[in-house]
């Protein structure tokens, strides 16, 4: 192998296990708000038995709003990266460069 071949296949190795990072955090988070979206949903359902006052309603309703286009918006950039570094796999791979 030549000194280049040996860089280059560091190179991918380690933007593969970038990537497999970024998808590991993504499920973590992804996970993370399922369970609090959930906890909030169960919390609108026990306020709206009981009766309580509609400002409570209103803000975890605002709270959960909030976490979902948080968690959307690390999910678009996780996701962007990951195509990135995908892209740049490629290109090491002897594919065509690509401009991103």
């Amino acid at each position: 192998m030549t000194e280049q071949s040996l860089s280059n296949a560091k190179l991918i190795e380690e933007l593969q296990k970038q990537v497999l990072d970024l998808d590991k955090g993504l499920d973590k988070r992804r996970d993370s708000y399922t369970r609090e979206s959930r906890e909030i949903v169960e919390q609108l359902a026990r306020i709206q038995v009981t009766g309580e006052r509609v400002s409570e309603i209103t803000r975890l309703k605002e709270q959960r709003d909030s976490l979902q286009k948080d968690h959307d918006k690390y999910a678009e950039a996780t996701l962007e990266k990951i195509w990135i570094l995908e892209r740049k796999l490629e290109e090491l791979k002897g594919g065509p460069k690509l401009y991103y």
